[in-house]
C-alpha cells in the first residue's frame, strides 16, 4: 500500500500485517465504583441512581486500527505508532510475512505486483496487548412510575458520561484522549422511554441520543452531527385461561421510526471501502427494523 513518506516527500510502499498473535496474554483491569440511589418521600414513584466508574486496563488486547490509529497514514504519524511501526524492514522479514499469510492483497497497482525490495516499513495490526487504557464517568438513571385509572405508567432516562477515555499503545508513546473522536467512545449517550401497561397490552416508546463528536484525522476537525433515533414497541399477553392462546405472546416492534441514517464519517479506507463513510463504534446503517414476533410457553 503506497502512503506518504515525510522522510522523501513522496509515496513510499508500506506492508500492513492483520491477523491473530499466537503470544497474546490475558488482558486485565483493575476498577472501582460507587452508586447512590435516592428515593424522595415527597415525590412518590420518583428514583434517581448515579454510579461512578473508574477502570485501569493493562495488557489491553486490540490493535492499531481498533485502536483508532490510521493505517493509511501511519508513515506520517510516526509517533503514534511506537512499536507497531517498523522502518526499514530486511527483505527476509517481508518476504517471511508475505509467503506465511493466507492471503496477500497488493493495492499498489503495479503491473506484475510489488516489488518485495520496496516496502519501506511495515505496519504490525495484528491482535496485540497494547499498553493501556484508563476511563471514567458515571451513569445516570433517573425513573418515575405511577398506576393510573387505566393501568401502570413508567417512563425514565439513562444515560452514561464519560469524563475520560485516554489510551497508550506502548510504554513508547505518550498516553492520549480520544474521547470524542472517530471510531472511540463519544461522552454522552442518552436512552429515555415511556411504557405504559393496561391489563395484558404493554405499549413503549424508546428514544436514543449520541451526542455530537469531531473527526481528528482532518486539519480543522471535522464535527460529526449528533444522532437521535426512536423506537416503538407493543406486546400482548394471552391470559392463561384462553385455551389454545395459553402462555402465547404477541409483539410487534420498530427498530428506528423514522429511518434516520447514521451521521456521515469519510472512510478509514478510501481506497479499500469508499462506501464506508459511517462510524460502526457509535450507529449503524440498519435504517428502519420492522418485525413481528410470537412466542408461546408451555
Amino acid at each position: 500500500m503506497p502512503e506518504f513518506d515525510p522522510v522523501t516527500s513522496g509515496l513510499s510502499n508500506v506492508l500492513i500485517v492483520f491477523g491473530g498473535n499466537p503470544d497474546l496474554r490475558p488482558q486485565e483491569s483493575t476498577n472501582w465504583t460507587v452508586g447512590a440511589d435516592w428515593v424522595p418521600d415527597e415525590l412518590p414513584g420518583v428514583r434517581v441512581s448515579a454510579t461512578y466508574y473508574n477502570i485501569h486496563f493493562t495488557n489491553l488486547i486490540t490493535t492499531a486500527q481498533l485502536a483508532g490509529l490510521d493505517l493509511f497514514d501511519a508513515l506520517d504519524n510516526a509517533s503514534s505508532f511506537g512499536p507497531l511501526l517498523q522502518r526499514n524492514p530486511s527483505l527476509a522479514e517481508v518476504t517471511g510475512l508475505v509467503n506465511s499469510t493466507q492471503e496477500f492483497d497488493d493495492f499498489t497497482g503495479i503491473p506484475g505486483g510489488v516489488d518485495l525490495t520496496t516496502i519501506a516499513a511495515i505496519i504490525n495490526s495484528r491482535a496485540a496487548n497494547l499498553s493501556s487504557l484508563d476511563t471514567n464517568g458515571v451513569d445516570l438513571r433517573l425513573s418515575y412510575d405511577r398506576d393510573l385509572s387505566f393501568g401502570h405508567l413508567e417512563t425514565g432516562i439513562d444515560g452514561t458520561y464519560i469524563f475520560n477515555f485516554k489510551e497508550q499503545i506502548a510504554p513508547s508513546t505518550p498516553e492520549a484522549s480520544v474521547l470524542n473522536t472517530q471510531y472511540n467512545p463519544v461522552d454522552l449517550k442518552v436512552r429515555g422511554r415511556v411504557i405504559v401497561t393496561s391489563g395484558n397490552l404493554t405499549v413503549a416508546l424508546f428514544a436514543d441520543y449520541i451526542d455530537a463528536y469531531r473527526d481528528v484525522r482532518f486539519t480543522p476537525a471535522r464535527s460529526i452531527d449528533s444522532w437521535t433515533t426512536f423506537d416503538f414497541g407493543v406486546a400482548y399477553n394471552f391470559d392463561k385461561d384462553d385455551g389454545f392462546l395459553d402462555g402465547l405472546s404477541a409483539g410487534f416492534n420498530v427498530v428506528n421510526i423514522f429511518d434516520e441514517d447514521p451521521p456521515f464519517v469519510a472512510s478509514p479506507q478510501p481506497v479499500l471501502a469508499p462506501g464506508l463513510v459511517f462510524d460502526g463504534a457509535n450507529a449503524n446503517v440498519w435504517g428502519r427494523i420492522v418485525s413481528f414476533q410470537l412466542t408461546k410457553r408451555w
